[in-house]
């Protein structure tokens, strides 16, 4: 499918777009969101990427949206105290689904942020 813009701006619609609907995108820039905040960018995030796979848009709009997703759980496995076993205990799902690839994608970030702090 044709899109118009940048994969980013295609992305950033995308996005503003689901928050359009139940409580809205948490105001102000990622980095300032607090935990509850991130948890609603993450949900508003993956509903984009759907929705993007729904339309059929570029392999390039759903790789951006796809680093708007890792972002915000990188993010999130730093301000949270139990981010980080809901994921291992399987109470967060993942972008595409909880496959084998996308565990172990995930489940590297966790290794690296517990690395990262130590």
């Amino acid at each position: 499918m044709f899109t118009f813009g940048s994969p980013e701006d295609t992305a950033t619609l995308l996005i503003a777009d689901q928050g359009r609907t139940g409580p809205g995108l948490p105001k102000g820039p990622m980095n300032e969101h607090l935990e509850k905040d991130l948890k609603v960018d993450l949900t508003y995030i993956k509903m984009a990427y759907h929705d993007a796979v729904r339309q059929g848009l570029d392999e390039e709009v759903l790789i951006e949206i796809e680093k708007r997703f890792d972002d915000v759980y990188k993010k999130l496995l730093t301000v949270s105290a139990t981010f980080e076993d809901f994921v291992i205990n399987g109470r967060h799902g993942f972008l595409t689904g909880r496959t084998e690839s996308q565990k172990k994608k995930y489940f590297a970030m966790i290794k690296d942020n517990k690395e990262a702090s130590d």
